[in-house]
């Protein structure tokens, strides 16, 4: 992967700051403009049994890959481990899984500059966002609604619940 620049369109060179990646099976994200989330680049030992990410690493712009730091593991037996932030209608999130098996994971949110907080849904659910709230979909039932309900609340009041 390398980062590309839409208004000169053209590829950012690494001698002028640009971001690149080596081939793997990699996943990332920009956590801002200077820094990138990213996972599957640091060997086998970094991948789960699956061969994909088993963790999640900050890398700052203009620093070696090398001096990237980890900031979130899983396990070898899990399927793979992910994070990404992003901007949902002017609030920053942080979204951080561990892929525990194809159909189930487990979930942590960062809002804003809150501190991280475990997504407390059954496991075979999925989370999402809209603006301020946790979306939530549901594949078994759980308190009362059907599997395949979508779910929403507050994100603030429900992961403070």
């Amino acid at each position: 992967s390398r980062e590309f620049d839409l208004d000169a369109k053209e590829f950012v060179a690494v001698m002028d700051g640009g971001f690149e990646l080596p081939e793997a099976k990699s996943q990332l994200s920009y956590k801002d403009r200077d820094t990138l989330l990213v996972g599957g680049v640091f060997g086998e030992g970094e991948m789960t049994d699956s061969g994909y990410p088993r963790s999640v690493w900050e890398w700052r712009r203009g620093t070696p890959l090398a001096e990237a730091t980890k900031v979130y593991e899983g396990e070898q037996s899990d399927v793979s481990v992910g994070g990404f932030a992003y901007l949902d209608r002017g609030r920053r999130y942080e979204l951080r899984y561990r892929s525990l098996t194809f159909y189930t994971s487990s979930y942590e949110l960062k809002v804003g500059e809150a501190a991280w907080a475990p997504i407390p849904i059954p496991a075979d659910a999925n989370v999402g966002t809209f603006a301020d709230q946790l979306l939530v979909t549901l594949r078994s039932a759980w308190l009362g609604h059907p599997a395949g309900a979508l779910l929403a609340a507050p994100a603030d009041g429900f992961l403070g619940a």
